[in-house]
């Protein structure tokens, strides 16, 4: 059964569909802060070329994030409409989950947060597998700038660490994310709760 993901937490807004824990189909929007201009058209475009409804979907999950505050809300209102209508379970996703790094060792996924600091989520890979090691929280910028840990996320241009790598939400791993969190919510829906 195929479920679906939607991100639009950044510039880089995507729309995942997946069977299990593996990506069938990765649709990627235009680079930019126009989500509700191409959101719609790359859902269509998804459920056409795997011939499906989303009646046929066994969830929907959608990050909430923190990142782009209108591209959350769009992205949340679809997945709703689309989760509602179809009577499938919808859950969210922390959108910092989705930023991965494939070095051995401890990370932090971050997203600026502008006037609010530095959303940071402390993650781990260990033989190739990533841990969550413990829960989101708000740094300011002095509290991060001389941490020599590596930074992954999508934009470092304000926030200045001394060890960064620039990249994009991992379609995989948000599948792989969904699914765990799907099967282990039993299916049951859950209030989403934004993140800004």
């Amino acid at each position: 059964m195929y479920h679906l993901i939607i991100d639009t937490s950044t510039e880089r807004a995507s729309v995942v569909f997946a069977k299990k824990e593996k990506v069938v189909e990765a649709l990627q929007l235009p680079l930019g802060m126009r989500s509700s201009q191409f959101l719609f058209d790359a859902l269509q475009d998804g459920f056409k070329k795997l011939s499906i409804k989303p009646t046929d979907l066994g969830f929907v999950s959608v990050t909430t994030g923190p990142g782009l505050f209108t591209g959350i809300r769009v992205g949340v209102a679809a997945a709703k409409g689309i989760a509602y209508g179809a009577k499938v379970p919808l859950f969210g996703l922390c959108a910092l989950s989705s930023f991965v790094s494939g070095e051995e060792g401890t990370f932090f996924s971050a997203i600026d947060g502008r006037s609010q600091g530095v959303f940071l989520l402390e993650q781990s890979c260990v033989k190739g597998i990533i841990e969550e090691s413990c829960t989101m929280k708000l740094a300011t910028l002095d509290e991060v700038k001389d941490l020599e840990t590596l930074f992954v996320g999508p934009n470092f241009d304000r926030i200045q660490v001394k060890n960064s790598l620039s990249i994009w939400p991992s379609a995989d791993h948000l599948a792989y994310l969904a699914y765990q969190k799907g099967v282990k919510s039993s299916h049951k829906s859950h209030e989403l709760k934004l993140t800004y």
